[in-house]
């Protein structure tokens, strides 16, 4: 069977050898026979040894063991092994072998008995595994430091609040320090010294993220860094940044890493606040550069309209009285225009600044009851009618919420021919209360719909039926500012030719405004 052996006699010294023998294919290392002592020492039947390799029975590295086999191809003993039995208890063996040219290893085992050491369980047998690779490595004469500068770093990290941990790579077991239990959310003596048990600490968002950063370290040998979550006792999550490396063998085997963890939630929350003071800057200051021009186009109008105007007065002294009337009225039209633009943007530019709302009980039914008495007396060619209107009370600033419905009510005028109806509305919704003016009026096309609270926008001239309604173009964006500053909502619902409804909703209960 093997090379000039004849088949009768290795059979004979193989099966009936003391120590547990097998032959072995050199490429996949798969179990081709097991002797008889083989079979009685690790409890596996003959016809289980064909369906297993020597790395179901040997813990190790599976290219350390091909690469033992190539160096040396006769290997007499003297190097210690452990090998697992059928029901996963352990033992050490000294392991020889022979490599035979037609591609099969020869294995013998003796097994080395110490004191307690025969039967291992799965955990001893992994920290015998490792104690063995560190102890053939001289890995431990690593730990230099003395007991007095071990206990002052010791000191040194736990008064920086800094946790130190590390994870043995052969045994799997892992040890935290009581900060490093502390900042991963338990007690010390609640960790099992698992991997698993610290994966289930973790944010699941950034648990793959944390996987990836150790192989990236392990496989490039490089430190190891991630910043990542993890649950705290209260059931929020704490950001911590854990900071490691990795202990190699001289043939490049990471066998160990150890590290340190610390709370870094307070320069979290300061990133995310300075980030967030940032992005508001810029919307600040996009918003600053949109009023400047745009204030800019709207106050040509009304300039260029007066300026035009007295210089054909002062031109032309001795135009007629009547013309100069006309002239007269036109520059006082446009400087009320002007006075009014000047003094929405001025309300605009408030609201942008952050400017505050007061906070008052307001009788929101009175608001708009009083508010259609006076432009019903004002207004005699338009229908005005009040549906249905709740006794409601509400939190908020009364100056504003009384602006907010004249906004809306001549909004609807400004839209709505002579003749036309105005109706409005005031009911309680749930937790909200809904505030509805509706006319009878132009509406406004799809396309205009999406934009009618973007500053100085207005609608195309279909809706105008070519006569200039007037306004500032200011008015849903003065209304939108102060429903949205009373944390409500505001929309339009209208179809051309079919009319507007203007609707605010408003929450009841008490707000505070930021």
């Amino acid at each position: 069977m093997i090379e000039n052996l004849p088949v009768f006699a290795f059979e004979a010294v193989f099966q009936h050898h003391p120590l547990g023998m097998w032959v072995v294919e050199l490429n996949s290392l798969e179990i081709v026979q097991a002797n008889q002592a083989a079979v009685k020492a690790y409890g596996y039947a003959p016809e289980e040894w064909t369906a297993l390799t020597l790395m179901d029975l040997c813990i190790i590295e599976e290219n350390q063991l091909r690469e033992a086999f190539s160096r040396h191809a006769s290997f007499a003993g003297g190097k210690e092994y452990v090998f697992v039995r059928k029901d996963q208890s352990a033992l050490i063996v000294d392991l020889s072998w022979q490599v035979f040219q037609e591609g099969k290893v020869l294995l013998t085992a003796r097994e080395v008995v110490r004191e307690g050491s025969q039967l291992l369980s799965p955990l001893e047998r992994m920290t015998e595994l490792s104690r063995m690779i560190r102890a053939e490595h001289g890995l431990e004469a690593i730990q230099t430091l003395t007991q007095e500068v071990q206990q002052r770093m010791g000191e040194a990290l736990q008064a920086a609040q800094v946790g130190i941990w590390e994870w043995d790579q052969i045994s799997g077991q892992v040890l935290w320090d009581e900060q490093t239990a502390f900042l991963m959310g338990m007690a010390l003596e609640e960790f099992d010294g698992r991997i698993e048990s610290f994966n289930l600490r973790v944010h699941p968002d950034d648990l793959e993220g944390v996987g990836q950063a150790i192989l990236q370290a392990r496989e490039q040998q490089n430190p190891f860094e991630k910043s990542f979550r993890v649950k705290a006792p209260e059931g929020q999550h704490r950001w911590v940044m854990s900071r490691g490396r990795f202990d190699y063998t001289p043939e490049g085997v990471a066998y160990r890493m150890t590290g340190v963890i610390l709370d870094i939630s307070a320069r979290i929350q300061a990133e995310t606040a300075l980030r967030e003071s940032e992005k508001r800057l810029r919307e600040l200051m996009d918003a600053q550069k949109r009023f400047i021009a745009d204030a800019a186009h709207e106050l040509r109008t009304p300039l260029t309209a007066i300026q035009g105007n007295l210089d054909i007065f002062l031109r032309y002294p001795n135009i007629p009285e009547d013309e100069k009337m006309d002239i007269l009225t036109e520059v006082q039209r446009e400087a009320s225009r002007l006075g009014r633009l000047v003094n929405d943007m001025l309300q605009l530019a408030r609201g942008d600044a952050g400017a505050a709302l007061r906070e008052e009980e307001v009788q929101l039914d009175q608001v708009m009851t009083e508010m259609w008495k006076d432009i019903s007396r004002v207004v005699p060619f338009h229908h005005l009618i009040l549906t249905e209107v709740e006794p409601v009370q509400v939190v908020g600033d009364h100056d504003r919420l009384k602006q907010l419905v004249l906004i809306l009510l001549e909004n609807a005028l400004k839209y709505t021919p002579e003749g036309g109806t105005v109706t409005g509305s005031l009911k309680r919704k749930g937790h909200h209360v809904e505030l509805r003016i509706a006319d009878t009026g132009y509406g406004i096309s799809e396309e205009d719909l999406p934009r009618v609270f973007e500053r100085f926008y207005r609608a195309d001239r279909s809706r105008q039926r070519g006569e200039d309604p007037g306004g500032t173009g200011l008015g849903l964006p003065i209304a939108k500012w102060i429903v949205e500053g009373h944390k409500g909502k505001i929309w339009l619902e209208s179809e051309l030719g079919a009319g507007t409804v203007a609707v605010v909703q408003l929450p009841l209960e008490e707000s505070r405004f930021s």
